[in-house]
């Protein structure tokens, strides 16, 4: 095989990659953006609804919990002992 057909080959298999991890992958990233838009928009209409105080009581008082019972259950998962 001589030096222009291993680029040639070089940039065909690079070509293919891309286009295929963009297929893979464009949909995920195009779905993150969208949920980060769509999180602070219900972020600031609830800031506008409860105020400041009770919207971070009021949340984080139901996600904490939610939060670390998902450590927990990993660490139950990948046998990590819990104190």
């Amino acid at each position: 095989m001589d030096y222009t057909t291993a680029i040639t080959y070089g940039k065909q298999v690079g070509l293919l990659t891309l286009s295929q991890l963009g297929i893979f992958l464009l949909p995920i990233l195009i779905l993150a953006v969208g949920m980060h838009f769509i999180s602070k928009y219900t972020e600031n209409v609830s800031y506008r609804l409860f105020g400041n105080g009770l919207f971070l009581k009021l949340f984080g008082f139901i996600g904490v919990p939610f939060h670390e019972i998902g450590h927990a259950v990993f660490a139950v998962i990948f046998r990590h002992k819990i104190h």
